[in-house]
């Protein structure tokens, strides 16, 4: 703990300025080179690949679970289909799974074929290879008889957890186990062909004591007793219909667990005419608080956009589970969410709170729904399925919560993020050839959930209203199927009647697209009678050598002055050619009239104005109408001359000039592009240099808190709150005088009567420390011993008084309060004023430092324990000149 404060001390100051500062340059490793697919290639070239001459049927697994919950036993008898003569079979098993020679048997009606060799472990690959003497064609059953073991909290042997806890209500341990299994981890619970389009059906039998429940639930029938073993039981599940191995999932706990409902129907089902997802299962001290959950669940299905999705699997099981490591999983006939992220309490949670479980049971159903219905050939192809369900998640939340304006949120949180995160070349491109495990497990990462949604969305504008029915007609045929984004690319072809594509097909035009790295850049130029739209060849460093970006069919929007139409989304396509010979050319009929690309941020490129044009926005945006404007397009322009101010191409005054109408603006999607450039530069602002320009900032947030006001009014969106909170937050950290004070007479307020001047969680933080700032001893201590008093977390508290405007004067004045006053200290917080003060009082030497901290023999005791450990730091080299540095 003491060197947990020390690294607090000594190391946050730089830690932020280091990330402050690399923030434009962070990159995330990737493979480069040619992107060559495996569909040009045979598996007998590609050794990370299985070999197709054998392909398995059904999957029998039998696996009988030890009392103490450890390992398990189990027998995997797979159903196989040889195609030729081979002598040797190889399948992916991890080699956590111990495979012996005698265990392992290859049988034909009556024949059994052994192994001539014992099994070799490609560890690399995950993939073990069984020698056999010549084997005809035909149809087989592979039988392996194993052991796993299961251990508690296992991170790194990845595709499952498992934790042991105690409830609340119970003083009785509670196991919960739950397979996590996203690609390649099914081979650490069996042994299999786990490439994504080796499809078999399964049936999978558990045997556990009575106590357990296995979901997702069965018929009764599939429930036996076990005859040898008194209080177990067996269950069994069947997947008659063939899916790959990652989409196996199950859970086993003793947890008990309430639904409110049995069923909830789907209404665009007609094959099945049977109920799909059951109501949310959750432990009963939060059922009351799952509510609001039920609803978003009845919602979602009762939305247009949902019906549009193929559901190939019925009676799915909600879980709502403590402990979980992610926020939500769902494979096959499960979806498991984490217990906080879908609980809401109307009396203590904020509004944020509420979002956060529409979001979370949003994305588990449709992530679940789409993972049934399309997988891919091979992992390569991931980002579609994913970035496809990230999409219409969002898309369906926009539809049943329209005030929440979930897909504005998306552009300027996802959207833009992404072309920041993507503005190197070292990220990944969106698709690309995947070979080893780690290559496979770095496909969860930025492109699949950033970058592969917002170019779905790109390409559902350019297919406009026949978007929903060419996927709905790609998740029905591809049902039970492998398939690649060329499938996907071919159907919208099909449908596409432009001629300034010429002969390019969207095969072409989007392989290009997510295959490299990078956006394109749209310019505008202006000439004496049109304005000249075109792409240019950026050129990026990459290996101490600049490259050219590719250029791409860039599909453009746009709206004149004149029009000023931000719903005509007609595409006039760029071709990739960087030659005037190509431009768009709109006539301008005034020598300042201008124009405005990428229509509701639409596409995924960034345009750069010419300075006459930038400024004739400018000038509507300040002293006309800027909500003519359309709130995306507004933060698109700020977002994009930000990112151009970056590269030295404009300067900081023309920039200044554009921001200086967020005084009046009162959206906050328009404002969330400035808070992300506010992040950026808050490590220049303890320099003194860095004064004209938080006066500039001042400036413009005094306008804008003018306008909205300090207080928040009753009827207020979520998203004026979050508007208020973000300015009034980063006007005091600019040095608006007018918020610390303002923030310093709301903490006083409260101190004096904390019952009738209530803290909401939301501006807790920013009273706390922004009223810090300009506190004087009196509320000081009074502010510490009350944060104490309710239990609020120390190191929190030793942040407030680090808000302080003289922190050093503040924690003395702690360490010199009277022993009464340190009553109230916890242990933790005597820990950390006592080593902040050693720090600063070196020479004093740990005797001194001891004999003026005032308090009870008791704690100076405890202090003791803290001693060993200052002296290790003091005899350390260099450590006092460390200190004086800090």
């Amino acid at each position: 703990m003491l060197l947990q404060i020390f690294k607090m001390k000594l190391g946050i100051p730089f830690l932020q300025l280091f990330l402050s500062s690399i923030m434009f340059t962070t990159v995330t490793p990737c493979i480069q080179g040619e992107h060559q697919f495996t569909e040009n290639k045979t598996y007998r070239e590609l050794s990370y690949r299985l070999s197709k001459d054998v392909v398995p049927r059904l999957y029998n697994i039998s696996i009988i679970f030890f009392p103490t919950m450890t390992h398990f036993d189990a027998k995997c008898k797979i159903d196989i289909e040889i195609l030729k003569t081979i002598s040797n079979i190889s399948l992916h098993s991890h080699d956590t799974i111990k495979l012996e020679k005698e265990e392992i048997k290859l049988i034909m009606q009556n024949k059994v074929y052994e192994l001539s060799e014992p099994p070799y472990y490609r560890r690399d690959e995950n993939i073990v290879d069984l020698y056999f003497d010549q084997v005809p064609p035909g149809n087989y059953t592979l039988s392996i008889v194993y052991v796993k073991n299961i251990r508690e909290s296992d991170m790194e042997d990845e595709g499952y957890f498992k934790t042991i806890f105690l409830p609340e209500t119970d003083n009785q341990q509670k196991l919960l186990l739950v397979t996590t299994i996203q690609t390649i981890e099914a081979r650490k619970w069996f042994p299999c062909w786990g490439e994504p389009e080796f499809k078999a059906t399964f049936v999978i039998s558990f045997n556990h004591e009575i106590k357990y429940y296995i979901w997702p639930t069965m018929q009764s029938e599939r429930y036996t007793l076990d005859e040898y073993k008194q209080d177990w039981m067996w269950i069994s599940f069947v997947i008659s219909y063939p899916i790959s191995t990652y989409h196996v999932m199950f859970i086993l706990t003793d947890l008990d667990l309430k639904s409110h409902k049995e069923y909830i129907s789907h209404p665009s089902i007609e094959r099945y005419k049977v109920d799909v997802f059951r109501s949310m299962w959750s432990r009963l001290s939060v059922a009351n608080f799952t509510q609001f959950s039920e609803v978003v669940i009845d919602k979602i299905l009762q939305s247009e956009w949902y019906h549009k999705i193929h559901v190939s699997i019925t009676s799915i099981d909600q879980l709502a589970i403590p402990t979980m490591q992610e926020d939500v999983f769902g494979k096959w006939r499960l979806i498991v969410y984490k217990e906080s992220l879908v609980t809401y309490n109307e009396e203590t949670y904020s509004s944020a709170q509420k979002r956060e479980v529409a979001l979370t049971v949003a994305r588990g159903m449709v992530h679940q729904v789409i993972d049934n219905a399309i997988t891919p050939s091979w992992w390569s192809h991931l980002w579609l399925k994913k970035g496809l369900a990230a999409l219409l998640h969002v898309e369906i939340l926009d539809e049943i919560f329209p005030k929440g304006r979930f897909l504005d949120l998306f552009v300027v949180q996802v959207q833009q993020d992404c072309l920041r995160l993507d503005s190197n070349v070292f990220t990944q491109p969106l698709s690309y050839e995947v070979r080893t495990l780690s290559e496979i497990k770095s496909l969860f990462a930025f492109p699949i959930y950033i970058k592969g949604p917002v170019i779905l969305r790109m390409i559902q504008h350019v297919m406009g209203n026949k978007f929903q029915e060419i996927i709905k007609n790609y998740t029905s045929t591809y049902q039970f199927k492998s398939s690649t984004p060329d499938d996907l690319w071919n159907m919208m072809h099909v449908n596409m009647d432009n001629p300034e594509l010429g002969n390019s097909t969207m095969k072409y035009i989007m392989g290009n697209c997510v295959r490299e790295n990078n956006y394109p850049i749209v310019n505008v130029r202006r000439t004496e009678h049109t304005l000249e739209i075109s792409q240019y060849q950026d050129e990026y460093h990459i290996d101490e050598h600049y490259r050219q970006k590719v250029l791409q069919w860039i599909p453009t929007t746009f709206t004149t002055w004149e029009e000023l139409d931000f719903n005509n989304m007609t595409h006039h396509w760029i071709p990739p050619k960087d030659s005037t010979k190509y431009n768009i050319s709109v006539p301008i009929t005034t020598k300042n009239g201008w124009i405005i690309l990428n229509l509701q941020q639409t596409g995924y490129y960034r345009v750069k104005y010419d300075d006459k044009s930038l400024d004739a926005i400018t000038y509507y945006l300040r002293f006309m109408e800027y909500e003519d404007i359309h709130v995306l397009n507004r933060a698109q322009i700020i977002d994009d001359t930000y990112y151009f101010l970056k590269r030295g191409e404009i300067t900081y005054g023309r920039f200044l000039h554009l921001i200086y109408y967020l005084r009046e603006e009162r959206d906050y999607v328009a404002w969330y592009p400035m808070f992300q450039m506010f992040r950026d530069i808050s490590c220049f602002l303890p320099f003194e240099e860095s004064a004209p320009l938080k006066e500039d900032m001042v400036f413009i947030l005094k306008g804008l808190l003018k306008n909205l006001s300090y207080n928040e009014t009753t009827g207020e969106d979520d998203l004026t709150k979050w508007l208020r909170r973000e300015a009034v937050r980063w006007a005091c950290i600019f040095g608006c005088t007018e918020c610390q004070e303002i923030a310093n007479a709301r903490l006083k307020e409260h101190l004096k009567d904390p019952r009738n001047y209530k803290l909401s969680p939301e501006w807790r933080e920013w009273t706390y420390c922004k009223g810090a700032m300009k506190a004087d001893a009196k509320v000081f201590l009074k502010l510490i011993g009350f944060q104490l008093s309710v239990n609020i977390n120390e190191y929190k508290v030793f942040d407030y008084i680090s808000c302080a405007e003289r922190p050093r004067f503040a924690t003395n004045m702690v360490y010199y309060s009277s022993r009464n006053q340190k009553d109230s200290y916890s242990t933790l917080f005597h820990y950390a004023i006592f080593v902040d003060h050693v720090v600063e009082h070196v020479d004093h030497g740990i005797i001194g430092n001891m004999e003026e901290y005032n308090a009870s023999a008791c704690v100076k005791n405890k202090l003791l324990v803290a001693l060993a450990v200052i002296e290790v730091f003091l005899c350390a080299g260099n450590f006092k000149d460390k200190i004086n540095s800090a």
